[in-house]
């Protein structure tokens, strides 16, 4: 500096000042000494920050170990130079900073926290309010007032969802009765504190109509419910004895009517959720919920969604595959419902796909539904079979009911009719069983009546794959009016298939290989995996040898076969 030059001194911005508190009380602990040295400094970050003077100064502490994650009560003591037992006096003070947003704690102990030990807390400053404090901004929160209902659940769910891992269950409410108090236009935040609920139940009811509103997601299980407390870190205020309410049918939330049991097209099933009418009418009825968004949610695959495959077929069912995909075609499909109906006939069309494992069954229906812009409702076959008595025929019906729900919605809305997929029906289109075997072969038949009932009804398209035909029962034979047998790949298939899978390989020993294994396609993918599993691992494409043994290893055979490129298997 040249002599004479006056040196300037910088006035402190908001970082400067909440370091000479954290410097002053680190020295003098937070006697009257140092409130009377840090006093200026205190009441800047108070002003700046609309904070009281005890939140201002745990504020600073915390904000200036901020780099170090979450920090517990006893390294905050350490650095306040303060006991534990006067620590404890403040616990208030990091409530109110917690619900004002500017800090953010999680129970790491929750049996001990539950017995009122806070020292099994820990807390941090969110980023946010970091990067605010470092630009000397006030720390203050959105206004959401006055919004339409489908931004208010969009808001309400963000809430939730962004403070998932930073909020514990007192604070949470806190966001969410502020966002209601913004918008108490809305019937939803008035009806919905009419119910007497908990803490726990309300808020997942909350959840259950947010996932409704923004995810059209209709149904959750009880593990989704079980993270969604977890990552709420609200666990400690949701018992294990509240969860198995829910399990067991036993919540407020039954009792009041506001959920039920339900399950992937319409399976009952004691660990799935959903909201009743009565809940989407009281509390949903300012959100546009169709009938088309729910179903298609919950039970179908929409047909945009199905991944395009290249299928070869044999001889024998390619044409027939072909004609029924003319078929399926939604204008075609159209005028021969019309014609049928003219003519008094019905216009269900249920088709059979018959035929080994690996024969493209279950892909055929996948590709016919894709080409011709229908979603498709799958049935798990092992989930209609309930241990409780009578179950299982409600199941099969309800399955049916929804199917019938989702045709009618997609007339309504000028969409083609989905295709209803049977997959592996062997369990329920088999020989029908003697009664005397017992209650179980009353069960099974009285769901075949009803699917041989529902077929004569249909008024869609079913497709029902099955791997043993001649166990078919002769009551449906003439209820299915396109009867497909699928058979292995012939060679000039197979050679397709090799060739589309691993299109790298040398024409040579795409024959060889085609010619030397009588495999499905499903099989023929088996190995193309294994083939791309040994590039990731080796680096290197695999050998011939490799690729021979894969095919050994998928024949499950021992024994030594030679084909045309004289490799020993």
């Amino acid at each position: 500096m040249e002599t004479g030059e006056i040196k300037v001194k910088r006035p402190l911005d908001l970082l400067g000042h909440i370091g000479k508190i954290v410097s002053l009380s680190r020295k003098k602990g937070l006697g009257r000494e140092f409130a009377a040295d840090a006093k200026r400094h205190i009441r800047f970050v108070m002003d700046k920050l609309d904070l009281k003077p005890q939140e201002a100064v745990f504020f600073s502490h915390l904000l200036a170990r901020f780099d170090e994650g979450f920090i517990s009560l006893s390294e905050l003591t350490e650095s306040m130079k303060v006991s534990k037992i006067k620590i404890l006096r403040y616990m208030d003070v990091l409530e109110t900073l917690e619900k004002k947003r500017f800090i953010t704690s999680r129970v790491i102990d929750e049996e001990q926290y539950n017995r009122g030990r806070h020292n099994h807390v820990i807390y941090r400053v969110p980023l946010e309010v970091v990067n605010a404090a470092r630009k000397g901004e006030k720390v203050s929160l959105p206004v959401y007032r006055n919004l339409p209902a489908d931004e208010f659940f969009m808001v309400l769910y963000s809430i939730i969802q962004k403070m998932g891992d930073e909020l514990r269950l007192n604070p949470l409410l806190g966001e969410i009765n502020s966002l209601f108090q913004q918008n108490d236009q809305l019937f939803f935040p008035k009806k919905i504190r009419d119910y007497p609920l908990d803490d726990c139940n309300f808020l997942l009811l909350v959840y259950f109509c947010c996932k409704m509103a923004v995810d059209e997601d209709e149904q959750l299980s009880l593990h989704e419910i079980e993270n969604f407390f977890e990552s709420m870190n609200t666990i400690p205020f949701v018992t294990k004895s509240e969860l198995r309410n829910l399990k067991h049918g036993n919540s407020e939330l039954f009792t009041l009517g506001l959920i039920e049991n339900t399950g992937a097209a319409g399976f009952k099933e004691r660990d799935q959720f959903t909201l009743t009418e009565k809940a989407k009418q009281e509390l949903l009825g300012e959100v546009e919920l169709t009938e088309t968004r729910i179903i298609k949610k919950r039970d179908l695959i929409p047909a945009d969604k199905i991944t395009a495959k290249e299928l070869f077929y044999h001889e024998q069912e390619a044409p027939q595959i072909r004609r029924l995909r003319e078929l399926l075609e939604p204008l075609q499909f159209g005028a021969v419902r019309e014609r049928l109906t003219e003519k008094g006939m019905r216009t269900g069309f249920a088709c059979l796909f018959s035929g080994p494992p690996g024969t493209g069954k279950t892909e055929t229906a996948y590709q016919l539904a894709r080409e011709t812009r229908r979603d498709i409702m799958i049935v798990d076959i092992s989930r209609t079979k309930s241990m409780w008595f009578g179950e299982s025929e409600k199941i099969i019906k309800n399955v049916f009911d929804r199917y019938r729900s989702a045709v009618e919605t997609a007339k309504k809305h000028g969409e083609p009719e989905p295709i209803l997929l049977f997959n592996e029906a062997d369990g329920v289109i088999g020989k029908r069983r003697d009664l005397s075997s017992g209650n179980t072969a009353q069960t099974e038949n009285a769901i075949q009546n009803i699917i041989l009932q529902e077929m004569e009804n249909l008024t869609g398209i079913l497709i029902a794959t099955t791997n043993l035909v001649q166990n078919l029962d002769r009551a449906f034979e003439r209820r299915f009016l396109f009867k497909i047998e699928f058979a292995k790949p012939c060679l000039a298939a197979r050679e397709s298939i090799w060739q589309t899978m691993l299109p790298l390989l040398p024409p040579e020993d795409i024959r060889s290989l085609a010619s030397g294994f009588d495999f499905s396609g499903g099989q023929i993918e088996n190995i193309a995996r294994k083939y791309s599993m040994e590039q990731v691992l080796t680096g290197r494409e695999p050998s011939l040898e490799a690729l021979v043994r894969f095919c050994t290893e998928e024949k499950m055979e021992k024994k030594e076969n030679r084909i045309g490129f004289g490799v020993q298997q």
